[in-house]
């Protein structure tokens, strides 16, 4: 378990030495890396409610990032509210549980396009978009570039 966060770590600080990772991304990092800490955390009670909440929601979006979720299923799983676990996001991380997920998908995506050859629309079905014109939207607007500029490594259009 120590071994993993530690990887977690040095590849979050060779990304920040390196400078070319968006804020975007680096927030997604910290706060995966956030949750994987307070999900191993070794008495229940080192950990406030809140942060409980926050990281048995991300376990449950990083198991099911393939398949289609609502807030209500997310909320049902951590046993919480939909209003209340959207009060723990944005008091956490500062940004609602459906755009945690989203980016988390997002992530996931930006990874297979710069390590695989796949076609884009199989990573947008793998990384849990059933609508491929719908994810290169979205991927287009987290990254200002569609997915096969990011592939390409082409600048985005004006």
């Amino acid at each position: 378990e120590v071994e993993t966060a530690a990887c977690l770590c040095r590849f979050l600080l060779r990304r920040l030495e390196e400078g070319g990772e968006d804020g975007g991304a680096m927030r997604y990092g910290f706060l995966t890396l956030a949750a994987y800490l307070a999900g191993h955390a070794r008495l229940p009670g080192e950990l406030s409610e809140r942060v409980q909440i926050f990281a048995a929601a991300v376990r449950y979006f990083q198991e099911h990032y393939t398949q289609p979720v609502t807030l209500e299923q997310a909320a049902g799983a951590v046993s919480v509210s939909g209003r209340h676990l959207e009060r723990v996001f944005a008091q956490v991380c500062g940004v609602s549980p459906m755009a945690y997920f989203t980016d988390l998908r997002l992530g996931h995506a930006a990874l297979l396009l710069r390590s695989t050859s796949k076609p884009i629309a199989q990573i947008a079905e793998e990384s849990g978009f059933a609508d491929p014109a719908y994810f290169t939207r979205a991927f287009r607007k987290k990254y200002g570039a569609s997915p096969r500029q990011s592939r390409q490594g082409l600048p985005a259009p004006e």
